[in-house]
Order: C-alpha cells, then structure tokens, then sequence
C-alpha cells in the first residue's frame, strides 16, 4: 500500500509517523526533487510518501503533466496493490475534486457527530468520480447510533449473544 499525503494545504500525514515532511510529493512536481519515502517497520506492507514543502498554488501541482504521470504510474506499478492518496476536506478548494478525477476510486471520511448532511450532498456534487468505494465514519461514537442498531452493536461487541451461535 502506498500512502500519498497530496494535502499541501495541511499536510499532517509525517506528523503522524513522526517524520521529516519533505522531500515529498510536492518538491518531486515543483523541482524533480527525488523524495524520501519511508517505510514504517511496524507496518511492512506500507510506504509513505509525504506531502513535502511548497505547493504555493495546491491546484495548479494537482493538475499539472507531472502529477498526472505520477498517478497513471503507481496504477500500473506492480509494487503497489493500493494507492491511498490523503486530500483536503471537500469544500470551496478544488484539491479532491482534481485528485478524485485521476483515481480509479474514492472513500469518503466523514466526521460523524460533527458533519451537516447537507455538506455531505454538497460535496458529494461537486466530485466528479462516481466510484464510491466505501465511507469511513470518523470519530463516531457507539451511544450515537440509533437505537436499532443497539443489538447488532452488543451482539458485535460480545459474540455469545448471538442466536445459533457458531
């Protein structure tokens, strides 16, 4: 799996594996800088490639010939089965729209209690792949859930509630 953090705005993807921000994605567009990609030894199936510095006009990298070829090669690198490339939130900037229209899917993260399901529909409106893999509710909590899913959460949480148990 190869991890992207194709968030100039706010990149946070090297703060969470405690490493250096560049070189990455971005001085590899502006410069042909050769970045550093690293591998996390408590993850060996993983490689990150991390946002870098720069990306003073976010869109104009994510459009750009050099990020276009970059995309086309990691789907057709044999390294890689999968590709997660991290975006800004979708909103009034264009960063994952662009990326969303170069990958072959997209799964969309949602803050649960905190997220207007009209912003959802908005946002859903404005990308234009139509490959929706999955969605990941973020932050969520299990008292939030309706009640009808009460029983399906307590027979998750504790498999000898079940009826015909294995």
């Amino acid at each position: 799996v190869l991890l992207v953090d194709s968030n100039f705005r706010k990149p946070s993807i090297h703060q969470a594996f405690g490493i250096e921000a560049s070189p990455g994605l971005a001085d590899f567009l502006e410069h042909q800088v050769t970045p550093q990609l690293y591998y996390p030894p408590e993850s060996p199936n993983l490689t990150v490639f991390t946002s870098g510095i720069g990306g003073w006009h976010p869109a104009d990298l994510l459009t750009s010939n050099p990020m276009t070829q970059f995309v086309e090669s990691v789907k057709g690198s044999s390294f890689f089965e999968f590709a997660v490339f991290d975006v800004p939130p979708v909103s009034l900037i264009p960063d994952s729209s662009i990326i969303a229209s170069k990958v072959d899917g997209i799964v969309w993260v949602i803050w649960e209690l905190s997220t207007a399901k009209e912003a959802v529909r908005q946002a859903l409106a404005r990308v234009t792949n139509p490959a929706i893999l999955g969605v990941v509710l973020n932050r969520s909590e299990q008292r939030a859930l309706p009640k009808k899913y009460d029983k399906i959460w307590r027979e998750y949480q504790h498999p000898s509630l079940r009826k015909g148990k294995p």
